[in-house]
C-alpha cells in the first residue's frame, strides 16, 4: 500500500509518538476509563480519518466516534484534555470527559511546509514537531489554556530524514536525524542534531553527534527511561544515553533485531515490545531493558501474530500496562484489525480482542488518554 501520509515512526517521552505518538504522562496506573485514538488512512479514497475507542477492563474497543481529516501524527497534551494531529496543518482537538474528541474552537492552524511529525514536551507545556516537506526544520507551539496552539520556535535543521523528531522525557532536549551517504565508504552516516528546548519552549540548537554506518530510521525512539534507540532497517539498533544536564549522546551498545521495525515501551520502560520473525512467522515479543546501558534482551516466548510489515507495522502500551493495541492483517488482501493483547504479570501475551477495520484502511497512530 501507498500512502501521502505516511511518514517513519518516531516516538515521544513516553512511549509512541509515533508515527506513534505518546506524550504527556502515564496518568493512574488503575485509571477508571481509558481511551484509544488512531489516525487512520483510507488508500482507496486517499482520506484520513480519526477514530475514537474507549478500552475496556478486559481489553475490547467500543466505538464511540470519529472525525473526518487526521493526519499521521498524534500529540497529547499531560492532562489528557488537548490533541493534536500533524499533516499540512495542525489540527487541534478538545477531548471531552466522556473520551470523544471534538474540534477545537480553533480546529486547526496553517504552518509552513507539511508532514509535521509530532509529539508533546511536558516541561515546556509545548508541541514539538519537526518538517519533512522543503527546507527541513523543528518547530515548537504552547499549548494555552484553551488547548490551541502558539508558534514559539522554527529551527533549520539541516536534516533529510523526513518528518522524525524524538523528545527526551525531561522534555529538556529533542533529537532529529540526517543521512548522508558516503560514497568512498560506500555507507551511510547518520548526524544526530539536538536542539535545547527552553522553559517555554524555545528550541536552541545544542549538540551534534555523527554516527558511521548508523543508517536511520526505521524508528527513531526515545524510551521513559532516557535512552535514544535509532534504528537501521531491519538489521541493527544502535542505542545512545542522553547526558541529564547537557543532553550529549553517548552510544551504548547495539542490539541486533533482524526483523524489527517499530518500537513500543511499557509505561515504565523496563520493557520493550518489538516486532520479529518467529519460526518465519511475524511475531510479537517482549525485551528487557537493562537499566544502565538500555540494552535490549530478549525477555519471554514471542506471540505470533500477522503485523504488518515495514512502515504500516504499529502497536503501542496502553498507559496501565496491561494491553498491547496491535495493527495487524485480519486475512488476505491485506485487510487490517486491531488486536488487543493482555500482558501477563510474567509478561506474556495473549490475545483479548478484535475489532475489524474498514477496508482499504490501516492505523498509522495511535495514542491514549485517562478520564
Amino acid at each position: 500500500m501507498t500512502s501521502k501520509l505516511r511518514i517513519l515512526r518516531l516516538a515521544g517521552p513516553i512511549g509512541l509518538v509515533g508515527m506513534l505518538l505518546l506524550a504527556g504522562g502515564c496518568g493512574n496506573p488503575s485509571p477508571t476509563n481509558t481511551y484509544v485514538y488512531i489516525a487512520q488512512y483510507d488508500d482507496s479514497s486517499a482520506t484520513s480519518s480519526l477514530g475514537q475507542f474507549q478500552l475496556s477492563g478486559s481489553g475490547t474497543l467500543t466505538e464511540i466516534g470519529s472525525l473526518e481529516g487526521a493526519g499521521s501524527s498524534l500529540a497529547l497534551d499531560s492532562q489528557g484534555g488537548f490533541l493534536f494531529s500533524g499533516y499540512g496543518p495542525i489540527h487541534q482537538y478538545v477531548i471531552t470527559n466522556d473520551g470523544v474528541v471534538m474540534p477545537n474552537s480553533i480546529p486547526s492552524i496553517e504552518i509552513d511546509g507539511a508532514s509535521w511529525g509530532l509529539t508533546y514536551a511536558l516541561a515546556c507545556n509545548c508541541v514539538i514537531g519537526a518538517n519533512n516537506v522543503n527546507e527541513f526544520s523543528i518547530g515548537s507551539w504552547s499549548v494555552g489554556p484553551s488547548g490551541s496552539l502558539t508558534s514559539v520556535s522554527n529551527v533549520q535543521t539541516g536534516g533529510n530524514s523526513g518528518a522524525i523528531v524524538a523528545v527526551h522525557p525531561s522534555g529538556r532536549f529533542a533529537f532529529v536525524p540526517s543521512n548522508v551517504y558516503d560514497d568512498e565508504l560506500e555507507s551511510t552516516t547518520t548526524t544526530i542534531s539536538e536542539f535545547s528546548v527552553g522553559p517555554d519552549g524555545t528550541l536552541s540548537p545544542a549538540n551534534s553527534l555523527v554516527t558511521p554506518g548508523v543508517a536511520c530510521c526505521a524508528s527513531f525512539v526515545t524510551s521513559p527511561k532516557g535512552f535514544l534507540y535509532v534504528e537501521k532497517p531491519y538489521t541493527s539498533t544502535a542505542i545512545f544515553s542522553v547526558d541529564a544536564d547537557s543532553g550529549a549522546l553517548s552510544m551504548t551498545g547495539t542490539t541486533a533485531l533482524p526483523s524489527a521495525s517499530y518500537f513500543a515501551f511499557d509505561p515504565t520502560g523496563s520493557f520493550a515490545y518489538l516486532g520479529v520473525t518467529e519460526g518465519g512467522t511475524p511475531a510479537l515479543a517482549r525485551f528487557s531493558v537493562d537499566p544502565n546501558t538500555g540494552v535490549l534482551t530478549p525477555d519471554g516466548p514471542a506471540f505470533n501474530i500477522w503485523i504488518a510489515p515495514g512502515e504500516e507495522g504499529l502497536w503501542a502500551v496502553d498507559p496501565s500496562g496491561r494491553f498491547l493495541v496491535v495493527s495487524n492483517y485480519a486475512g488476505p488482501n491485506f485487510v487490517y484489525q486491531l488486536s488487543i493483547l493482555a500482558i501477563g504479570n510474567d509478561g506474556s501475551l495473549s490475545l483479548a480482542s478484535n475489532l475489524a477495520l474498514p477496508a482499504n484502511t490501516y492505523p498509522v497512530a495511535i495514542t491514549f488518554a485517562q478520564k
